[in-house]
């Protein structure tokens, strides 16, 4: 049991591991105002002598190349001491996944296991990383990986495993995707992003005596929107796609909807009908009133394409690990991350 933290990633090392260095200090920690910040978290499962906060996996979302190690190096860093910021100037000539995790050459080690040993109450050997491949070209087919991610996560039903979702690394491309998948999906999550003096610092930069006062301000949770938009208000604008002229007054488009919604509690009278579906979707353009006809409005289209990738992902009933070895290990790839070097 633990937290699985999913996040774009980049070029930029301490975009990554800056915030687990910081979850690590207030883990160990684990003073009142520690256990504030972990409070919530945890399956259900999960009793109260249980310690919250752990981890238990890494999802990073990123370009093929990145994944390949073709892309370009891994920017320069700075080796910080946790809450200071001086340390030692690094520059990298190796790829990203290699700087973050495995340490090569022999005899120096991954960024990510030392900062990743002391977020783990329970003392497993290894965590899952998981590497997704998108395509910054592509926001769509971004947006479908990163919503069947997020659903194989939680598993069926909105249960599963528990999500926190980092915004700090990455791209716009990839950041979005992962606050559309979980608003138009609600998906429970937790979202935030950090503000650290700089992406060149690998460790958070607060001072260990300001850590969880009101002089740290580095950990900035961000609330979830979940999107007002429910299977009803999906039937009428299918009512509206499906119409020859595609155009509908209003009492027809209530006739024809009541029937597709049968077994909804939908109101005892037009107006309520009105008012429950049919003022939202005007609100927000996703149809359109014209002489008291009504059609599907311009961001119907483009929210259609998104809706239908983040349920059409929740249908499908794996976990993460039989995702990456089903359809999706083309562009999912699993690694065991091993927290404690083998001895020599």
């Amino acid at each position: 049991m633990g937290v699985y933290h999913l996040m774009g990633v980049g070029t930029s090392l301490g975009a990554v591991t800056a915030p687990l260095s910081y979850l690590a200090d207030r883990f160990k920690r684990d003073n009142p105002a520690d256990q504030e910040l972990f409070r919530g978290s945890g399956e259900r499962s999960q009793g109260p002598e249980q310690k919250r906060g752990d981890i238990q996996g890494l999802v990073f979302f990123t370009s093929a190349a990145i994944i390949a190690q073709k892309a370009e190096t891994a920017q320069s860093f700075t080796l910080n001491e946790r809450g200071n910021l001086g340390g030692n100037p690094q520059s990298s000539a190796r790829g990203v996944p290699t700087e973050l995790c495995t340490g090569r050459p022999p005899r120096r080690e991954g960024l990510l296991p030392p900062i990743l040993r002391d977020l783990n109450g329970d003392g497993r050997p290894s965590i899952e990383l998981y590497w997704c491949e998108i395509d910054l070209n592509d926001p769509v087919l971004t947006f479908e990986r990163v919503a069947q991610v997020i659903h194989a996560l939680k598993g069926v039903g909105g249960l599963g495993k528990e999500i926190w979702i980092n915004l700090t690394s990455g791209s716009n491309i990839i950041n979005t995707a992962l606050n559309l998948a979980v608003s138009l999906g609600a998906v429970s999550a937790r979202m935030y992003y950090v503000l650290n003096t700089d992406t060149k610092y690998v460790h958070h930069t607060v001072p260990s005596a300001a850590l969880g006062t009101v002089n740290d301000r580095f950990w900035v949770d961000l609330p979830i929107i979940y999107a007002e938009f429910d299977e009803g208000h999906q039937i009428v604008l299918e009512e509206l796609a499906t119409i020859p002229g595609g155009t509908l007054e209003l009492a027809e488009l209530i006739s024809r909807s009541r029937a597709a919604l049968a077994g909804h509690a939908i109101g005892a009278d037009d107006q309520a009908f009105r008012l429950r579906y049919i003022q939202p979707l005007l609100a927000q353009r996703l149809i359109i009133e014209r002489d008291g006809r009504f059609e599907s409005g311009p961001g119907w289209q483009l929210l259609r394409r998104y809706y239908t990738a983040a349920h059409r992902s929740g249908e499908r009933g794996q976990s993460q690990a039989e995702l990456a070895r089903g359809d999706a290990a083309a562009w999912l790839k699993r690694d065991d991350l091993r927290l404690y070097r083998d001895e020599p």
